[in-house]
């Protein structure tokens, strides 16, 4: 790639001289330019460094169990207002479970698009 600067620049200095007119120049370039072939870029991924992930898979764990226990508060504390209303635990906490099972599965759905 450095040759090609470099030729690219004495081209540009010899048109800036005058001893290439401009059409000569661009002829001069698309030449030079349709030599090099086309590369495909590979971004390169930098590692890490191990605390980093250490600490935000700890994260993700603790507000994974933090989630989980606030989903739990959520659930009982829903199961005892509709057993109020209803009148029958059992049935409270059958309606419960089924529509917390229908939130399981529509967001296991929307995972897989």
């Amino acid at each position: 790639m450095t040759a090609i600067l470099e030729d690219l620049r004495r081209l540009d200095a010899a048109r800036k001289r005058g001893e290439l007119s401009p059409d000569a120049y661009e002829d001069a370039k698309r030449r030079l330019l349709g030599d090099v072939e086309d590369v495909q870029i590979v971004a390169e991924s930098r590692p890490r460094p191990q605390r980093l992930r250490t600490a935000r898979a700890q994260m993700r764990s603790d507000g994974m169990w933090s989630l989980l226990l606030l989903g739990m508060f959520g659930v009982g504390i829903l199961t005892l207002i509709t057993a109020l209303v209803i009148g029958d635990m059992t049935i409270a906490v059958t309606l419960v479970v089924t529509i917390f099972a229908a939130i399981l599965v529509k967001a296991a759905k929307r995972l897989e698009h």
